[in-house]
């Protein structure tokens, strides 16, 4: 933003310059007082209060971009907006997604070195994220909690996808992740989809967050995976709402009594193409 500022000020004087060399060639005004006239043209009260403004943008418009990378840009529309002040019931689809394994990686690499491990990860996440409407909720850990509205998660499967196009490029980058830390990351997902309270909550520091058994639900569903050998698993309540057919076959697991629920949740394993 810096860069394109300093750019658009230098393209402004250029642009007068060579308005002040033709004045020169028409002999409207003489070598002599070019500089001069020059000089005071970019020390004039109006150059200097566009600068002024210029720079004044260029700094708000820098400061929301970094705050929409660190909230996210849709979470901080809602936030400005007052969206959520008064919670309100929605619809939405969640995805827990894990790191394999996490803990025995983070013990031989040390933290530090698996704080990056998990960067590198997660900045591979982003395209994929970006193709398929993700929201991300939040990172926890090695964990990164992500959303739909149904109507952006059921288009095209996009929910389901999103796991099948992150492994993708995983796999592109299995040599440098094997490479730089002696390991290739994989993750294992829970997808559920249900009503959620959305509300706004905090005073020092604001958030959305969503308050439901769904996500309790989700996180269950995550930590299934490896007991039932599936490094994907989706709810019946979201199967129910996908498109049939091709390219993902839903594989029933049964109905499954998860830790902390009264009432057993049917499950479903994924298989299909990755992109």
């Amino acid at each position: 933003m810096i860069f394109k500022l300093v750019a658009f000020l230098l393209g402004i004087a250029l642009v007068v310059l060579l308005g002040r060399l033709l004045a020169v060639s028409l002999g409207q005004l003489t070598w002599s007082n070019l500089a001069a006239s020059y000089l005071e043209y970019l020390t004039s009260r109006r150059v200097m209060a566009g600068v002024v403004y210029l720079a004044a943008a260029a700094l708000v418009m820098a400061f929301i971009r970094q705050t929409a990378a660190m909230v996210g840009p849709r979470v901080l529309a809602n936030l400005m907006l007052g969206r959520y002040y008064h919670p309100r019931e929605e619809e939405l689809i969640f995805m827990f997604l894990d790191m394999k394994s996490s803990t025995s990686i983070a013990e031989r690499l040390g933290h530090r070195k698996f704080s990056r491990l998990l960067q590198d990860c997660f900045r591979d996440l982003t395209d994929v994220a970006l193709r398929h409407l993700v929201e991300i909720y939040k990172y926890v850990g090695d964990e990164a909690i992500l959303t739909w509205r149904p109507q952006d998660g059921l288009t095209d499967s996009n929910c389901v996808a999103t796991y099948f196009g992150f492994c993708e490029v995983l796999e592109s980058r299995r040599s440098h992740y094997e490479s730089a830390y002696g390991c290739f990351p994989e993750f294992k997902a829970g997808l559920n989809l249900g009503p959620v309270t959305v509300a706004e909550v905090g005073v020092l520091k604001r958030e959305i967050a969503y308050l439901s058994d769904v996500l309790n639900t989700a996180a269950r569903i995550q930590g299934m995976c490896n007991e039932l050998e599936s490094p994907i698993l989706i709810s019946g309540m979201l199967r129910k709402r996908l498109p049939e057919g091709a390219p993902y076959h839903y594989q029933s697991r049964g109905e499954i009594s998860l830790r902390g629920r009264e009432e057993q949740v049917g499950l479903f394993g994924v298989e299909g193409r990755r992109e």
